[in-house]
């Protein structure tokens, strides 16, 4: 990791990454407009190509996903289940974060809002580089609890054409209606205009390469989506008192995701840093994924700041994925902070007890995208509509007058009219 100067930090320089390239983005583009008019035949011709795998169905029930969870020994099923708990308790925390709102602006006059869920959602979950079990819970139980209708997971199939069976436990355990056996761009556009056997979906969650993400833009214009994610990210913001060993580990945890990982570590002390520098050295050889950790550690950076506020400042700029605090207090800070994916305040709060243990999603915004939105959960899967309710009489008539006026400023006459005609009815309507 290189060695920064708070003097000659430019936060811009961190992130010299698009999402991205042209060529990418066309690619993307190709395989999203031939599946959207070729269908099963396209998304199956390219599953074949890009995935080298010759799934015999494309879609799997609820039935089969059963089936294939039962081949799971029970020590592996048991930790699939207690992490699904937890992560479906706290979804169900914020759910009851949102209530209906029913208010009178005036006698008569009665203004609502209702919690609806989405009638259908796709989940995305990558199995690439990883099987990662973790994002088909993480995204596919908000939505159950949300109450959305009809649940659609996609994640890429094995050589063979089938998936891992701890996959479809945990898709089963979560909750998943159907099972598209397709990844990449063209699984987006299955999810997004619909196939043979599969109607399209409200809306699109989950993370993937960059490929998804492009095909996820495109099919924005017509599906709702989550985010634009780009690769993951962790800050780590760490004084004199800090442990090298945890910080270490978790820039490491964070590295050995992608090659386009961003690890970075913000601290006041220069002997601190010195040490990570020498942790890192000493376990990276020992790492199984080392060739991945080794390429975002040289795109990572240690940055050294004369004052811990300093860092803190810096760090809102940034609005990272994921914000650890290494600090003696870290209590004292963590309230000042505003941008993050999520907080892990103090050393033995470990993102990575965030990625899997803990409940709260892990699915984040990256890129600076903490700076007006949060991470995934189930208020991605609901509307907050509103209802208005009205009947004859003064308030009506106050409302319906302060509308003709507001119209009459902006030169809308008809919206006037529409107006004032509600004062002159006597009967309820």
């Amino acid at each position: 990791m290189k060695l920064i100067l708070s003097r000659d930090l430019d936060l811009s320089k961190l992130r010299e990454q698009r999402l991205w390239t042209d060529e990418q983005f066309e690619q993307a583009r190709r395989i999203v407009d031939d599946v959207r008019l070729r269908g099963a035949t396209a998304l199956r011709e390219w599953t074949e190509r890009l995935d080298r795998s010759k799934p015999r169905g494309l879609l799997l029930g609820r039935k089969e996903l059963h089936l294939l969870a039962k081949e799971v020994d029970s020590d592996a099923t048991e930790t699939i289940k207690r992490a699904a708990r937890l992560i479906e308790r706290f979804a169900k925390e914020q759910l009851k974060s949102l209530r209906p709102v029913s208010i009178q602006p005036a006698e008569g006059v009665t203004a609502e809002a209702r919690i609806t869920p989405l009638d259908s959602a796709g989940a995305y979950v990558p199995g690439g580089r990883y099987p990662l079990i973790s994002s088909a819970l993480h995204c596919c139980i908000p939505p159950r609890v949300a109450g959305v209708g009809r649940l659609v997971a996609a994640t890429p199939p094995g050589p063979d054409g089938s998936i891992d069976p701890t996959m479809a436990l945990a898709l089963k355990v979560a909750g998943v209606d159907e099972l598209l056996l397709a990844g990449g761009a063209q699984a987006i556009a299955a999810l997004a205009y619909g196939i043979e056997g599969l109607q399209p979906v409200d809306r699109i969650a989950g993370p993937g390469n960059v490929y998804v993400t492009a095909a996820k833009y495109i099919v924005s214009q017509h599906t709702g989506i989550d985010m634009l994610a780009g690769p993951s990210e962790v800050l780590i913001i760490a004084d004199e008192h800090a442990s090298a060993e945890l910080i270490c580990a978790d820039l490491l945890a964070q590295a050995e995701h992608d090659p386009r990982a961003l690890p970075l570590l913000f601290t006041d002390s220069q002997s601190k840093a010195e040490q990570v520098v020498a942790k890192l050295e000493t376990a990276l050889p020992e790492l199984p994924t080392a060739q991945v950790a080794a390429q975002a550690l040289k795109r990572g950076a240690i940055v050294l700041f004369e004052r811990i506020e300093q860092a803190l400042e810096q760090a809102d700029a940034l609005a990272p994925e994921h914000l650890e605090l290494h600090l003696k207090d870290p209590t004292r800070y963590a309230g000042r902070l505003r941008n993050f994916g999520s907080l892990f305040v103090g050393s033995l709060a470990a993102e990575v007890l965030g990625d899997y243990s803990a409940g709260i999603n892990h699915v984040l915004p990256t890129g600076g995208a903490a700076r007006y939105r949060a991470g995934l959960s189930v208020l991605d899967f609901v509307k907050v509509q509103t209802v208005l309710r009205a009947k004859a009489g003064k308030g009506l008539n106050s409302i319906a007058e302060l509308a003709a006026q507001l119209a009459r400023l902006e030169g809308l006459h008809a919206h006037q009219r529409a107006a004032q005609l509600r004062t002159k009815i006597d009967d309820d309507q």
